[in-house]
């Protein structure tokens, strides 16, 4: 992937910051990134092996996603976002015949999208009609806000069913949008949206659309609208790592920024409080990327735990990354401002930031969830009847806030026991240190000093992999470009 996007520094690359910033002010997805990312093969990246495609697991995913998304996280987004949770829908509801129709539609260059929304938010399903012994579907009522639903060729939707003639509350479709007859599907127009604004994220209404009865997805499903919990899993999973993508490259931007900015008669990256300020934002991001990473490879290798870490990931990135993000702006002082260059390109990646869900009520209603998923019912000392559910909301909170600085500190502790005896970085005690002063510190995740010493070990490292051209999360893969 690295390779086929090329040098992001380069004025002249098609996907390179300069074209993705211009992009994303003309409201569009940069326009090179179709032709190459179809040559890539991203549809390949979402199909099992089994059916033919190079998916093994979804940590390995993340990383192909994370690449493009250190380029344009809204170009991430829509190609691995939401065909992401519809992949997933079909291939753990569907039947035989309908995952090889899946596959089959991806490998040869298909797009796909679901249509989700956070548990709790509100939202209006279309209703389904099953008519008849030949259980003829009739699909009306519109979908709201898809994501790109006007480019697929397939929709991966919950309906709500007459309940007089099922007794589920609602059933998983697949609507294959390229084969409806004109007229009974309306694209509604897209709503406009502070970033990710190569995204169309538009409503999708249906009149009296027929579709043949194995539209239905015929997996188990679980809650009142039949929504299972890996949907929510998995993208509570994914957003978080492109989220961290996008903190990448801004903690990359301001760096080579600030490096060459003279202040003093010096490089401005000499003031203490600026090489603070960039060592707190790396390790933040090393801290983040652990728990995601962990978050990830639950999926694959133990469901069970999945959803808890999954919350936990989310949790944290919505505390860390806009904070972060706004850390940065501030050592950018006034170049900030300018609308163009690596400046430009940061305003945009901290604009992709807010659609990405990383706000709002569902981020602490994903807090209150952990709690619940994690409280015993056993009663503390000093505790009222019926445990940490009877806290007020406030201190449920505060506790949530709790378990997730926990959650974070266990996955990087783990992470530097796998490395500490080899010679990497992760092995090395300092960024430990760090990551723990800033996770468990008692006011939460602010602004306090790290140690001296860990500062400039996490600086040295900062600065080795930037002028390497190394990732800045834990893995820190190689780049296909040099800066």
């Amino acid at each position: 992937m690295e390779r086929s996007l090329g040098d992001p520094f380069d004025p002249l690359n098609p996907l390179g910051f300069e074209a993705v910033a211009a992009a994303d002010e003309r409201g569009e997805s940069v326009p090179a990134a179709a032709p190459v990312l179809a040559e890539f093969g991203t549809g390949a990246e979402l199909v099992p092996t089994e059916l033919g495609g190079r998916l093994r697991d979804v940590d390995g995913l993340i990383e192909v996603m994370q690449a493009l998304a250190r380029r344009d996280p809204s170009v991430a987004f829509e190609h691995f976002g939401m065909p992401l949770v519809g992949a997933v829908e079909l291939w753990t509801r569907g039947r035989d015949e309908q995952r090889r129709a899946g596959a089959q539609l991806l490998l040869r260059g298909g797009r796909l999208t679901a249509a989700f929304a956070w548990e709790g938010a509100p939202r209006q399903l279309p209703r389904v009609r099953i008519a008849g012994a030949s259980r003829t579907i009739t699909l009306t009522g519109r979908c709201a806000s898809v994501a790109d639903a006007d480019r697929a060729d397939a929709l991966l939707m919950p309906a709500r069913v007459d309940p007089a003639r099922s007794g589920r509350g609602s059933q998983w479709l697949l609507v294959d949008l390229g084969a409806a007859p004109p007229g009974t599907v309306e694209h509604l127009p897209p709503a406009r949206t502070v970033g990710l604004t190569g995204i169309r994220f538009a409503g999708v209404e249906f009149h009296g659309l027929r579709l043949a009865p194995d539209s239905v997805l015929d997996g188990d499903h679980s809650g009142e609208d039949g929504e299972a919990d890996t949907s929510a899993t998995v993208l509570r999973t994914a957003l978080p790592t492109i989220a961290l993508a996008g903190l990448d490259t801004a903690l990359r931007l301001t760096f080579h920024h600030l490096r060459s900015r003279r202040l003093y008669g010096a490089a401005a990256s000499d003031l203490p409080a600026i090489r603070s300020l960039l060592a707190r934002t790396f390790v933040d991001l090393m801290a983040c990327d652990c728990l995601a990473t962990a978050a990830a490879r639950m999926i694959s290798r133990l469901p069970a735990q999945a959803e808890l870490y999954s919350l936990a990931s989310f949790c944290l990135a919505a505390d860390v990354v806009p904070a972060a993000m706004y850390r940065l702006s501030v050592g950018l002082g006034a170049r900030f401002y300018i609308r163009d260059g690596s400046s430009g390109m940061f305003q945009k990646l901290l604009r992709d930031l807010k659609p990405l869900g990383l706000a709002g009520a569902h981020v602490a209603a994903a807090g209150l969830a952990l709690v619940e998923a994690t409280s015993s019912g056993r009663r503390l000392e000093n505790e009222s009847p019926g445990g940490l559910l009877s806290r007020s909301p406030e201190a449920q909170v505060r506790h949530a806030k709790r378990l997730v600085r926990l959650f974070a500190a266990s996955a990087c502790a783990e992470t530097w026991l796998r490395h500490r005896d080899t010679d990497s970085f992760l092995g090395e005690p300092a960024w430990l240190h760090g990551a723990m002063e800033t996770l468990l510190e008692p006011g939460g995740l602010g602004d306090t000093p790290i140690s001296k010493d860990v500062e400039v070990a996490l600086y040295a490292e900062l600065s080795r992999r930037c002028d390497q051209s190394l990732g800045l999360g834990i893995g820190a893969r190689r780049l296909a470009y040099c800066q």
